[in-house]
């Protein structure tokens, strides 16, 4: 990803861990406010050991919904149940069906 020195870890779900090598380019990062690190990910915050991961991203695979069912309400109520959809996939409205 062009990261360089640096290591990233997926944590859980949407979070990383940084690691940076050296003071020298911690010192380098936080002089020009993470902006290398800002275009990948959407927030930067120093570790802390009270941190705490809120959240959990799963998928679900849902079976035995009819075809005239498919839509996005439906889906929203199955999930709903859970949590809160953070993406759909791009052919969750296609329902084409084929007969030979």
């Amino acid at each position: 990803m062009g990261f360089g020195e640096l290591k990233v870890k997926r944590i859980q779900g949407r979070f990383f861990l940084i690691e940076v090598p050296n003071e020298e380019l911690l010192e380098i990062l936080r002089q020009r406010d993470w902006a290398y690190l800002k275009e990948f990910f959407i927030s930067i915050e120093p570790w802390s050991e009270k941190f705490k991961v809120l959240e959990t991203v799963i998928w679900i695979e849902v079976d035995g919904v009819p075809l005239h069912c498919w839509n996005y309400q439906t889906f929203k109520r199955i999930v709903d149940l859970w949590g809160e959809i953070i993406a759909m996939g791009e052919n969750f409205l296609c329902h084409t069906v084929s007969i030979s």
